[in-house]
């Protein structure tokens, strides 16, 4: 035989060699069929190989590979392989055999799983595969996915992983013995869908999923394992050029592709996906939903399955939610059903509004004989309106519509329109109806759509005799709707006439003081006027806490409301208000409300601003596959989200994924809320800091003067906010050697911060520390003082300012020596100099500080 065609067996013979002995017959099937006499080949090297003999001529498994391997590496019990000790051997494949071991240093102790390459299989392109596997789960980040602690070379060479040890049992296994029921399987499911997408968005297909190699812990933790056979989808990867040769697979969960030896995409794992969830739903009965779920999954076509691992689960997601699938027919009649089951509390609302005014008309009739005829006509208006509402339901019915689709937007559109149309001689029950259904399109964050009805609301009710509570509730809506949409201005008056109609009912106050009081604070928080904004909040809290309890879901959102709009520089103090938004929603509201996954956002975005990445990017774990799955990816709330973990992968070094979300969350807010709101102009900043991090000069420029701009057309050309990418930009500026600008703009920050904070606020300390610098650097030592003095008087005055003043004293030293006061400067740096415990710049520019004096000195330029 040919050198080349030892070699397609030795590469055959590995993949054979990792699959389980019970896989094997099915793999040479496969095999024969493509090539009989290869496959003969391949048969008696397997049966050699379960016998010891040695395989030769190939050379790649010369030597002892069956009974005299496996008593070499059970001598390895006890020993020790790096810093771990080897207990027990746990399991054996083709490829490797895998140890339990223990780590122990002090009182720390660890278990983990030891994965150590078999000898005699260590070809080429085992190795390279053995290696693949280390940099995927190195590269791999998820709590569904076994992570690895650490790798090495053990006895004779041979390499191994130190991986994370899981104590499960296969998922089927852990599911029927469990007798977990169809929701609950589908949960467990889902983790593995998302350790999956993971892996796909590290460009990794994992082409092995099977209930082997899906471990579930006795607390019902998922786990993926086994990324031996995986393949990169980097086209530079070294896997693509074996990839049309090699087809590592187990024969019963492979796709059609891998067995027809086609190419390997993420659609594989979402094939072998629908075969593990088609495995755990065997014995359950299962509605069209679920089927046609599972049927898009294992459809033979690639093409025509789910694009990948994360929208099957979203698929997942909405079907556990009571949301129509990606995959069903877009049906009104399907939608509808989905709508009204998601919107329930909403349209109980719209129901309860009627009921009531129907009631509070009953009650009249009662008491007031005298106005017998008046009362009855309402008591008929308010029935038609019920009827009205039925009638508006059961004209969206497939056999009203003929079957066109009637989206939910339109629903409310038609209920708007009949309100209007026939309720023209009772304003107060339109103006009522009318707030519920704008308040509904505000939750579907259709604010273009709903602004109208809640002005034709307010207009209504300013009509006399003015129903003060009512107006007030109509004012409320439409406030926190142009709130929404950036319109600031306007959301303050609104809600500062709601809270004082609502003062003047209940003078004492109540819950609905408390909620205008919040609302307002809100707006007045984004306006900078923190001092009023924090008297409302606590007057929100005190009003809650007294009337709901101060463990109330209403205590926890004034709470996350007060902690996220805190000033810069006190992120401790927003912290504990954080902790405590997210505590009180969860043991409220559940860990599975989208106000408790709102509140964890917020937190990770304290955490990261206190530079607890970490931290922060597990509050994520939860928090946004749960707004997704409730909101949908196009809902504000979700995008706010996604806004702020993008920023997050942006701080961890992951600039590509960050920018690809950025554009995304970009895109979307400007469609919803146009290219001026100021929720364009925080997603402007992070691309711009995005791509200075690549070095994209610019791209980034362009981005932090979009930035500046859109906060300057929706805040006020002075806002204080704008401050953040005009000294993003001073910094690029000074990085490109472009001076003259940078100290224009270091000025423009400074105003900023004066005019919003104060001139003595921290946040001043860094702008005015860098224009000194550039005034020094520019032969303006004097201006560069008086700088450099107000900072020192600033961060002294701040705890530990003694530590955050040591590089701008430096740099006063530098300026001393410049301008000529030689004993002034040789104090100042000497002391810096020697003092261990200043951070090494400071020590750096103070070193040179002296140096620089003893030049000019020894010059015999002057100086006292």
């Amino acid at each position: 035989m040919s050198d080349d065609t030892w070699r397609v067996l030795d590469d055959l013979l590995a993949a054979a060699l990792e699959l389980p002995p019970a896989d094997r017959a099915a793999f040479v099937e496969h095999e024969r069929a493509a090539n009989p006499e290869r496959a003969a080949r391949l048969e008696r090297l397997l049966a050699n190989a379960a016998t010891g003999d040695s395989l030769s001529p190939g050379g790649a498994f010369a030597g002892a590979l069956g009974r005299s391997l496996d008593a070499e590496d059970a001598h390895l019990t006890g020993r020790i392989l790096g810093r771990y000790r080897v207990e027990e051997e746990i399991g054996r494949g083709g490829m490797a055999v895998v140890f339990r071991a223990t780590r122990a240093e002090g009182d720390f102790r660890q278990t983990v799983a030891i994965k150590l390459l078999k000898r005699g299989v260590d070809t080429d392109e085992v190795v390279r595969r053995f290696e693949r596997e280390r940099q995927i789960l190195a590269q791999a980040d998820h709590p569904n996915l076994a992570r690895l602690y650490d790798a090495g070379v053990g006895p004779g060479g041979r390499p191994y992983l130190v991986l994370e040890h899981v104590d499960g049992r296969p998922i089927d296994r852990f599911a029927d013995e469990e007798r977990l029921d169809l929701p609950a399987r589908l949960r467990l499911f889902r983790q593995v869908v998302g350790a999956v997408a993971a892996a796909h968005r590290n460009l990794v297909v994992h082409r092995d999923i099977k209930p082997s190699n899906v471990l579930v812990t006795a607390d019902g933790h998922a786990k993926l394992l086994d990324f031996g056979i995986a393949k990169l989808l980097d086209p530079t990867a070294e896997d693509g050029k074996t990839a049309t040769r090699l087809r590592p697979m187990t024969p019963a969960f492979a796709s059609p592709e891998q067995l027809a030896g086609e190419a390997i995409t993420t659609a594989t794992d979402v094939y072998q996906l629908g075969l593990l969830l088609r495995l755990l739903l065997r014995d359950q009965r299962l509605d069209r939903d679920l089927e046609t779920l599972l049927a898009t999954a294992l459809r033979p076509e690639p093409e025509r399955r789910y694009g990948g691992a994360a929208e099957l689960g979203a698929d997942v997601d909405r079907y556990l939610a009571g949301r129509p699938l990606a995959a069903r027919p877009d049906r009104f009649s399907y939608r509808l059903s989905k709508f009204l089951a998601r919107h329930r509390a909403a349209v109980v609302v719209f129901l309860v509004a009627l009921s009531g005014i129907a009631g509070t008309v009953t009650v009249a009739t009662l008491r007031l004989r005298a106005e017998r005829d008046r009362a009855t006509a309402a008591a008929t208006r308010a029935t038609r309106s019920a009827e009205m509402l039925r009638g508006l339901f059961s004209a969206a019915a497939p056999a009203a519509t003929r079957g066109q689709d009637m989206t939910a937007r339109a629903l409310l559109e038609r209920g708007a329109r009949q309100v209007l149309a026939e309720l023209p001689e009772e304003p107060e029950l339109a103006a009522e109806l009318l707030t519920e259904i704008g308040t509904i399109y505000g939750e579907l964050a259709l604010y273009e759509e709903g602004q109208p009805h809640l002005e034709r609301a307010v207009e209504l009710r300013r009509r006399p005799p003015v129903d003060g509570p009512g107006l007030a509730r109509s004012l409320h809506a439409l406030g926190r709707m142009v709130f929404a949409r950036g319109d600031f201005a306007r959301a303050r008056r609104l809600h500062e006439e709601a809270l004082a109609l609502r003062r003047s009912a209940a003078p004492s106050g109540d819950a609905k003081v408390a909620a205008s009081a919040d609302a307002l604070a809100q707006v007045l928080a984004v306006q900078n006027e923190l001092e009023p904004a924090r008297r409302l909040f606590a007057e929100a809290l005190a009003l809650y806490e007294a009337s709901e309890g101060p463990e109330s879901a209403e205590v926890g959102r004034v709470a996350g409301h007060l902690g996220a709009h805190l000033r810069r520089g006190e992120e401790e103090e927003a912290r504990r208000w954080l902790e405590r938004s997210a505590r009180v929603l969860a043991a409220s509201l559940g860990p599975d409300h989208p106000d408790t996954a709102e509140a964890e956002v917020a937190l990770a975005e304290n955490l990261e601003r206190l530079g607890e990445l970490d931290a922060a990017g597990q509050r994520y774990v939860h928090a946004l596959p749960l707004l997704e799955r409730i909101y949908g990816v196009e809902h504000p709330r979700y995008l706010d989200a996604l806004f702020a973990f993008a920023v997050l992968e942006d701080e961890r070094g992951h600039h590509g994924e960050a920018l690809e979300i950025l554009a995304r969350v970009k895109d979307l807010r400007t469609r919803r809320l146009g290219g001026d709101h100021v929720a364009l102009a925080e997603v402007w900043n992070a691309i711009g800091v995005a791509e200075r991090s690549r070095e994209n000069i610019v791209a980034a420029e362009a981005a932090f003067r979009q930035a500046a701009a859109v906060h300057d057309r929706a805040l006020g050309a002075d806002h204080v906010d704008a401050a953040v990418p005009l000294g993003n930009l001073a910094k690029l500026l000074e990085q490109s050697r472009r001076t003259g600008e940078a100290m224009v703009v270091y000025r423009q920050v400074v105003g900023r911060f004066e005019r919003g904070l104060g001139r003595d606020h921290p946040a001043l300390t860094v702008p005015l520390s860098r224009l000194a610098e550039l005034e020094l650097g520019a032969g303006r030592p004097a201006v560069a003082e008086e700088l450099l003095r107000r900072v020192l008087g600033i961060a002294t005055r701040l705890p530990g300012g003694e530590h955050a003043v040591a590089l701008p004293r430096a740099t006063l030293g530098q300026t001393l020596v410049a301008l000529g006061r030689f004993v002034e400067a040789e104090a100042l740096l000497e002391q810096l100099a020697t003092d261990a415990s200043v951070h090494e710049e400071a020590r750096r520019r103070a070193r040179e500080g002296l140096a620089e004096l003893a030049r000019r000195r020894g010059g015999g330029q002057g100086g006292s």
